[in-house]
């Protein structure tokens, strides 16, 4: 694994197993079947092509786009005390919060996700949270909505929200601006603005 100790302009094709010790600027594409470890800032998006695997002890300052690669978070997960999660959900960062980035936060740390419930292995942090390997939680979604584990629901070091992230003034009103689009699309003929992922 070849290492690099300086910042690289970007945007950058990662094409060979690299831990970066510094800054790419403009974002990366992590090539299909390679690696990278990163201990330094990423100041734009990081593509992760299929086969590939990021490991992450430093900060990516754009979007993590993960096509069917790997990637771990328990690096950033030990430099930190509170881990945000604000994703995608899906096939790609599923259960991307396991027992390892857990216990990389540590007994000190909290968790909030404000994303998808499947992005953390709820039963992985269930067990940390009553063995104090994890200090605490602040969650907004649930892996079953809308069951939300009688466990969390016992807990003094955990807050629980009913998945009311996104209501913003800002964002109720963008939510209604693009329904009456939509709307206005379909009785004119024409095709919607947005369709929901599950009709696209």
């Amino acid at each position: 694994m070849r290492a690099v100790h300086d910042t690289i302009e970007g945007p950058f094709a990662i094409q060979e197993d690299l831990a970066v010790y510094g800054l790419i600027t403009q974002g990366a594409t992590l090539c299909e079947g390679v690696k990278l470890i990163l201990h330094g800032t990423i100041a734009g998006d990081l593509t992760v092509e299929p086969g590939s695997r990021a490991i992450i002890h430093g900060t990516v300052e754009g979007r993590i786009y993960n096509k069917g690669g790997r990637v771990e978070m328990f690096g950033m997960a030990d430099a930190v005390d509170f881990l945000i999660v604000a994703c995608p959900g899906g096939p790609a960062t599923k259960n991307m919060v396991n027992a390892e980035v857990l216990a990389a936060l540590g007994a000190q740390g909290k968790i909030v996700n404000i994303a998808r419930g499947s992005i953390i292995d709820e039963a992985a942090m269930i067990k940390a949270l009553q063995a104090g390997t994890l200090g605490g939680a602040g969650l907004d979604v649930f892996a079953n909505e809308p069951y939300v584990p009688a466990e969390l629901l016992a807990m003094d070091n955990v807050v629980l929200f009913p998945h009311v992230g996104s209501a913003t003034k800002e964002t109720r009103k963008a939510m209604g601006d693009l329904t009456l689009a939509n709307l206005a699309a379909y009785f004119a003929g024409k095709a919607l603005v947005k369709l929901i992922p599950e009709l696209q």
